[in-house]
């Protein structure tokens, strides 16, 4: 279903322990985003059934970072890029002062029939952003792949060639396709550049649901 009036609604939590009545948690503000159809569920190879695509609901996180003259958000979510196939819609989107502003979007899907979902995404110091995603499709296993941008590239795309950062060797069968409870993006605290990511993928691990989790890092090299 197309969402004609899609939007990012901001809202802002004021904490007080002291006084706990004095918290709020208050509507600020809507930016209107493209439309998009909503991601139902991701084929694998059969006999393995259907994918939970989770398009209803932001993925993990809401990545903040603050560059002084301007603080900045990134977030991403799945999508419906056409045909049944998953796409990362993702955002970034700005507060300047007290205003806040819709800076680039897009929807990543490579038109090779393989569904990329359940992203996690993240912003470096430098202002590169990286993701990382489950890849799936008919004859794919469930995969983890990343891509990304430098902070000078042009707008709305990201510039980066896919890398592979784990291939999946087996389809899932059981608990009705349920998917994606692993997966973060973080950037390293100690060189502010690197992203470190934990995501999904189906392993050789035996039975009907032979998940797995991946912890790798990367970067992107001037």
């Amino acid at each position: 279903m197309v969402d004609p009036s899609a939007e990012l609604r901001i809202w802002a939590l004021h904490a007080d322990w002291i006084t706990p009545e004095n918290a709020s948690f208050t509507y600020i503000t809507a930016l209107q985003v493209a439309t998009y159809n909503e991601l139902g569920t991701v084929a694998q190879p059969a006999p393995g059934i259907a994918l939970d695509g989770l398009g209803d609901r932001l993925m993990f996180r809401n990545q903040y970072r603050n560059f002084g003259s301007y603080e900045t958000f990134v977030t991403c979510h799945n999508v419906d890029a056409g045909n049944g196939i998953a796409g990362l819609r993702w955002y970034e989107y700005r507060k300047t002062g007290s205003q806040f502003s819709l800076h680039q979007q897009s929807t990543f899907a490579p038109p090779d029939g393989n569904s990329r979902w359940m992203g996690s995404i993240a912003m470096n110091a430098s202002g590169d952003i990286g993701i990382a995603y489950s890849v799936a499709g008919s004859s794919l296993f469930p995969s983890i792949y990343y891509t990304g941008r430098k902070a000078a590239d042009p707008l709305n795309q990201f510039t980066k060639p896919e890398g592979v950062i784990q291939s999946g060797t087996a389809y899932m069968t059981g608990l009705f396709g349920r998917w994606g409870d692993y997966t973060a993006m973080n950037i390293d605290p100690v060189d502010n550049q690197t992203f470190w990511t934990t995501q999904e993928y189906v392993g050789t691990f035996g039975g009907s649901y032979p998940w797995a989790t991946r912890i790798a890092s990367f970067q992107f090299p001037d």
